[in-house]
């Protein structure tokens, strides 16, 4: 994600008016940081920007994010997994769960068999490792997610406890790197 931050840091140069936070986000998890830093400013419109900006980095910390592939086709295609990772997770229905730490994509479990029952495993398991606050929880996906899937996804969220749902679809740079009927989810903890 330093990419784009540092596209603007350097665009912002000999710019004193401008203030860059990077947020170590992409995608749906820059959603969620954004939108509720427009929520906190809009209910606070005299805030200085100093302010502003500790609070957004008080939300950057408590910021979460994770998103798993229907399969690492695109992946390797990409060069970003190997054609034995790729034969390996292919045979044995793995599904690896990729987080955004610390700005960096990072695989930290498998699951395995079918998207309806990984989809809806991982947000009950991501919600109760990371204490995610109730309150909101973002979903994303590609093209090709099954209503299966997100009715599954569904399920967990109300048994989960979560009071509003925010789904949206992912475009061309986030369905290049995890291709078709990937699926991903967002949220604070508390």
């Amino acid at each position: 994600t330093t990419c784009s931050y540092q596209s603007a840091i350097i665009a912002s140069e000999n710019r004193d008016y401008i203030t860059a936070i990077d947020t170590k986000q992409v995608s749906v998890g820059q959603a969620n940081i954004v939108c509720k830093m427009a929520e906190i400013i809009n209910a606070h419109p005299d805030m200085e920007i100093e302010e502003a900006v500790k609070i957004a980095n008080e939300l950057i910390e408590r910021a979460n994010m994770c998103f798993t592939p229907d399969n690492l086709e695109f992946l390797r295609a990409g060069g970003r997994v190997s054609n034995v990772a790729f034969l390996g997770a292919s045979i044995l229905g793995l599904h690896p769960c990729i987080e955004l730490l610390d700005g960096k994509l990072t695989a930290t479990k498998k699951y395995r068999g079918k998207m309806v029952k990984v989809a809806a495993q991982m947000v009950k398991e991501y919600a109760e490792k990371y204490d995610l606050d109730r309150k909101l929880i973002w979903f994303v996906y590609t093209i090709g997610l099954s209503d299966e899937v997100k009715a599954a996804v569904n399920t967990a969220t109300e048994e989960c406890g979560f009071e509003e749902v925010v789904w949206i679809p992912c475009n061309g740079v986030i369905t290049t790197h995890g291709g078709p009927k990937a699926f991903g989810l967002a949220g604070f903890s508390k």
